[in-house]
């Protein structure tokens, strides 16, 4: 009898436990806090997007980056905004690699030309790769910086006014060049696209983003 007044317990104070884990997680301050949406996407929906990537003053030796990084924000519009039209990265590159002038041009001129209804631009400004010691193994960095268009209306969504803040990424070690710009640039996409939605705060930040380890920040 005793035995089962023990197990009684111990089952009781699983359960109350139990009830608190769930208390926490559904909790504002458990892990499904969220980071709210900078700006609302909800009436484009349905709206055809354009991921167009910049990386002024550098040439086509990048292509295989301005490839992943496209790749990358598509994944996440489809995946978070669930966007099902995309303009293709190729009809982007032919575009690029046609049209005189093409550095002039606006992202709502961009737009047209492509005929998207959202343009967001990403751009490149500072991508650097190392070699290791270690035979095989790199480090690599990537700065961008990214802007929404609303083509139709000729309204920058985001940022509403100058240019937003620059996203720093690094990847101290990886086997292969490949492997860090393909950890690169599936970080450059989720911090492109997670201030379009509200995101859970647990995901907001990714391993490759900097962090500030100043004072106060702890």
């Amino acid at each position: 009898m005793q035995k089962c007044k023990l197990l009684f317990l111990a089952l009781l104070t699983i359960a109350s436990g139990g009830c608190q884990l769930i208390s926490i997680v559904a909790s504002p301050n458990g892990v499904h806090k969220v980071e709210p949406a900078k700006v609302d996407m909800s009436a484009f929906k349905k709206s055809k997007y354009a991921v167009v990537v910049e990386y002024p003053g550098r040439g086509s030796a990048t292509a295989n980056l301005y490839y992943k990084i496209t790749k990358a924000v598509s994944s996440q519009l489809k995946d978070h905004l669930k966007v099902k039209d995309i303009v293709k990265y190729k009809d982007v590159a032919k575009l690029r690699n046609s049209v005189p002038n093409y550095g002039l041009l606006s992202a709502y001129q961009i737009g047209k030309l492509l005929k998207a209804d959202i343009v967001i631009v990403v751009t490149i400004a500072d991508y650097s790769l190392y070699e290791l010691p270690t035979a095989g193994y790199y480090s690599g960095s990537l700065v961008v910086s990214w802007a929404v268009f609303d083509v139709k209306d000729q309204v920058k969504l985001w940022p509403a006014e100058g240019k937003g803040k620059d996203i720093e990424l690094n990847v101290e070690a990886a086997k292969g060049e490949d492997k860090i710009s393909d950890r690169l640039s599936a970080a450059a996409g989720h911090c492109v696209v997670r201030d379009l939605y509200d995101c859970q705060s647990i995901h907001y930040k990714v391993l490759e983003e900097k962090v500030d380890h100043s004072i106060g920040q702890w």
